[in-house]
C-alpha cells in the first residue's frame, strides 16, 4: 500500500491516492469530494467524462453507500 499527494479524479483538485497491491482499485481521499473507492478501469472512463458528470457518478456512488462504508465508482 502507498499513499501519494496526486489529482483527484473526479473534481482535479489536489487529493491523496492509495494504491494497494493486487487490487485493482485506488482510494483517493480529496478536501473536495470526500474520501471514496475507485476501480482502475473506472478510472480510465472517469477521466473522459465532464466535470459535472464525474460528480454525478460520485453522487451516486455516496448514495448508494451503506454507513461506515467509502462510495465504490466502478466501472
Amino acid at each position: 500500500m502507498e499513499t501519494q499527494p496526486a489529482q483527484c479524479p473526479i473534481c482535479e483538485a489536489r487529493g491523496d491516492v492509495t494504491r494497494f497491491e493486487g487490487r485493482d482499485c485506488e482510494r483517493v481521499s480529496c478536501w473536495e469530494c470526500g474520501c471514496f473507492t475507485i476501480g482502475r478501469e473506472a478510472l480510465m472512463r472517469v477521466k473522459a467524462l465532464s466535470l459535472e458528470a464525474r460528480r454525478a457518478r460520485l453522487l451516486a456512488a455516496k448514495t448508494e453507500t451503506q454507513a461506515g462504508e467509502l462510495p465504490y465508482l466502478s466501472a
